[in-house]
């Protein structure tokens, strides 16, 4: 942590953290998808003949499944993570 202070400030961070709540996490999306099939087919393996089996698609996150948030909330937001981290608002205020 210490290290990736050095090199953005709160408030950058702060707008990381919210991008990645509203887009899901930062990286491919391929990797969900690898990630899925790698877990069902570990679920699979491991049942029995009569155990329930799955797909990729069981083990997807939906990262859009939230209900969208306006432009005010999405600030709210990235304020709240702000003031947590101990940053400052350096920029014109939106009240």
């Amino acid at each position: 942590m210490r290290e990736l202070l050095e090199r953005i400030d709160s408030r950058e961070l702060a707008e990381w953290a919210a991008y990645e709540q509203v887009e899901g996490p930062l990286g491919g999306p391929r990797d969900d998808v690898l990630a899925a099939m790698i877990a069902s087919t570990v679920h699979n393996a491991a049942q029995t003949k009569k155990g329930k089996r799955v797909t990729p698609k069981d083990y997807l996150p939906q990262w859009d499944a939230r209900k969208s948030q306006t432009w005010e909330e999405q600030l709210a937001v990235v304020r709240a993570i702000n003031t947590s981290l101990g940053g400052s608002s350096r920029g014109k205020s939106a009240d």
